[in-house]
């Protein structure tokens, strides 16, 4: 449906993204400002899914490289332009903004993983 954020079929709803300004701002982002700033998103996302309890596997992985205390050194304002943003983004979208500048990392590898398990359990969830 319009509110799955899991797989890669066509939905009738068009979601916006991050602006120019805001990609480079996370990119030029330490990596686990990143995870702080994404985390409370995918947690949000998570627990508002059908899936939740496959959703959690994923969170399990990136709550690991959340740092115990880290603050996102942003200005407020662009602050809660970047939330907004994030607010509307898919739980896979979110997940392949903290991946992406990772690649080489183990973690992006095993988030990679976890996120290949979760679609697969859900396409087969799905088509029962």
């Amino acid at each position: 449906g319009v509110n799955c954020g899991f797989c890669h079929m066509p939905h009738f709803v068009v979601t916006s993204g991050l602006d120019k300004r805001q990609r480079e701002l996370i990119s030029e982002m330490p990596h686990q400002e990143v995870v702080a700033l994404v985390y409370p998103h995918l947690r949000a996302r998570a627990e508002s899914s059908q899936f939740p309890e496959e959703c959690h596997k994923v969170l399990s992985v990136v709550r690991l490289e959340l740092p115990a205390r880290t603050r996102v050194f942003l200005h407020q304002d662009v602050l809660d332009r970047l939330n907004r943003v994030l607010d509307h983004l898919s739980f896979s979208s979110l997940i392949s903004l903290i991946c992406k500048k990772y690649d080489r990392q183990p973690f992006a590898a095993e988030v990679s993983g976890q996120m290949d398990l979760l679609r697969f359990k859900v396409a087969h969830l799905v088509n029962l």
